[in-house]
């Protein structure tokens, strides 16, 4: 079995993302929508699964217009990042089918719904492809494509993360994004933004297993107090897995915002009851 984690450049128009969300039948698990970034993150998974992402991102490029998009997140594409993710604990699946399911995606992104699509996974991290989309005449796509509407698809193969925020009061960005720069590292990539009065660590943790949102939680929490600033609240942005939250003591589930019903085996139990 296989995930996929959509993030599509809207998180505003409640309406739109409600059509959006209506295009993915049985498959979809669970939408986080953060308009603070403007965008929303869709997890699917299950027996549609290959065909309600096609929906979904068919929609996401008929319906939203990338070049009047204002957020703090970075993005180049209206649906901007398109993992294939093999889960621990679920299934046998090899890497090789996700990376097969990736390669097809892409020949259909190209071919049939007329929009430029790269590929990152084992060959090429996410990070490396920003970088090289940011760079002019990068030849990442066929510029008899590119339109700045529709922007870039990037459609990967990769293990199973958590994306996680934690808000900081009384720092500034600059301590913020020293905060983020103290602790990147290749198992957890950090941005911070500012927004009202306090600061967002945006993380992502590439190997959960190895460092949980426990473990940032701690770390963050430590070098926030020596700037005298304080976590405000935690955010888990999608679904985890359950071996990933068994390992974190359960006292501290509220905190983290985790919880059994924050996990996928938990919302894939609900689809198929």
């Amino acid at each position: 079995m296989l995930e996929s984690v959509i993030n599509i450049s809207e998180g505003k128009d409640k309406s739109l993302i409600q059509r959006l969300k209506s295009v993915c039948s049985s498959s979809l698990l669970d939408v986080h929508v953060d308009s603070l970034h403007n965008r929303s993150v869709f997890t699917l998974a299950g027996d549609n699964l290959v065909d309600d992402v096609k929906s979904l991102v068919k929609a996401a490029v008929d319906m939203i217009d990338l070049s009047r998009h204002k957020g703090l997140h970075p993005r180049f594409g209206v649906a901007d990042v398109i993992p294939f993710i093999v889960l621990p604990g679920l299934a046998d699946t090899p890497m090789e089918d996700a990376i097969l399911a990736r390669d097809e995606f892409l020949k259909w992104c190209t071919n049939e719904l007329r929009v430029p699509a790269v590929s990152y996974g084992p060959e090429r991290t996410l990070p490396n492809l920003r970088r090289q989309l940011a760079k002019e005449n990068s030849g990442l796509y066929e510029e008899t494509l590119y339109s700045p509407k529709t922007g870039v698809i990037a459609v990967g193969a990769r293990k199973a993360l958590i994306a996680y925020n934690i808000s900081v009061k009384n720092l500034s960005l600059e301590e913020g994004r020293e905060i983020a720069s103290d602790l990147r590292s290749d198992e957890l990539r950090l941005l911070a933004f500012s927004y009202e009065d306090k600061i967002q660590i945006s993380c992502n943790l590439v190997a959960p297993w190895v460092l949980n949102p426990s473990h940032v939680y701690k770390a963050v929490d430590a070098l926030a107090k020596d700037m005298y600033g304080k976590i405000h609240r935690t955010e888990l942005v999608g679904l985890l897995p359950r071996s990933i939250l068994n390992d974190i003591d359960q006292a501290q589930w509220e905190k983290l915002d985790l919880g059994i019903s924050k996990t996928i085996e938990y919302r894939l139990s609900q689809i198929k009851n």
